[in-house]
């Protein structure tokens, strides 16, 4: 999975629609949102769990990302895939990094990071039942940068293929700046691909992720919400803003498109809402999408704003 620019996996956020939008900027490799192990087991035909699983068909390489705390589960989970999804994802990847309540008062995401004996019986139980490569998603660990070091060990014990690194403790979340040591000595320890996760916003925060931990490839969050064209800003391309309306109207398409127009506009209220967060009338217009009520709105709104 060997890829420059990434986009990381956000809940609620990077599904087919928008993942196909950073597709047709360049973007190489991106990952689902979380599925949990226990609804592929006991639900992988629902729809709550089928849509986690769509892919866009100009998608280049794509990992499908698995959460829980049991390694019986991840294994099951993987076999599952493989029989139902036999020639869909390109690889598995392990999510040892969500901080969010509901995930690790489980025991899964990020509170991995502080039982690293469970953390390496999942890697092996998931890659002793996949086909394809496993990759996992970490942060440095849960109160104290402690846990990635040997979180590296592990994994290069077990083949896995590439590690993204959030440069922060979960207890930290999203804030002081990423720690660019903690991913320099997972890359030095792992020895394969590593991915650098957190706060790249630009082209300066990709190349001063690339000089200062070594990395192989920095992994686009937030900033890719109100910018998915960023993928091609950091090749260095150029993005008109008929570029940008056209894709922002795709994804508002084909999301509609996708779960008809009662069930797509609420959602798309909260998706779109980001691509307005650096105007310079951002307010008002966030206060409109989110009185929209057709598809018809939307597109009247975005022509205007772009």
């Amino acid at each position: 999975m060997n890829c420059r620019f990434a986009l990381a996996p956000m809940a609620g956020y990077t599904d087919f629609t928008m993942r196909s939008v950073c597709a047709s900027f360049g973007c190489g490799f991106s990952v689902t949102e979380m599925v949990s192990c226990r609804s592929l087991i006991y639900g992988a035909k629902l729809p709550a769990v089928t849509d986690l699983l769509l892919r866009g068909a100009n998608e280049k390489k794509l990992a499908v990302q698995l959460f829980g705390f049991d390694p019986s589960d991840f294994r099951e989970a993987v076999l599952i895939l493989a029989d139902l999804y036999p020639d869909a994802f390109d690889a598995i990847e392990i999510n040892m990094g969500c901080p969010a309540l509901k995930v690790t008062k489980t025991g899964g995401g990020s509170a991995l990071l502080s039982d690293l004996p469970r953390a390496a019986a999942i890697i092996k139980a998931a890659a002793n039942a996949s086909v394809l490569p496993i990759g996992t998603k970490i942060r440095t660990g849960w109160d104290k940068p402690d846990a990635s070091d040997e979180l590296a060990r592990i994994a290069a014990g077990e083949g896995v293929s590439y590690i993204t690194v959030h440069g922060r403790t979960r207890a930290q979340m999203f804030k002081p700046p990423v720690d660019y040591s903690a991913i320099e000595r997972v890359k030095r320890i792992f020895g394969h691909t590593v991915y650098g996760n957190g706060d790249i916003r630009g082209a300066a925060d990709a190349l001063e992720m690339f000089a200062g931990t070594g990395c192989d490839g920095v992994m686009i969050g937030r900033a890719a919400l109100h910018a998915p064209w960023i993928f091609a800003q950091l090749a260095g391309f150029a993005v008109s803003k008929e570029a940008k309306l056209d894709a922002v109207l795709t994804q508002a398409r084909e999301h509609v498109k996708w779960k008809g127009e009662r069930r797509a506009i609420p959602e798309l209220r909260g998706k779109l809402v980001h691509y307005f967060a650096d105007a310079q009338n951002a307010k008002r217009y966030r206060f409109r999408v989110q009185q929209v009520q057709t598809l018809i709105d939307i597109e009247d709104i975005l022509r205007e704003f772009y």
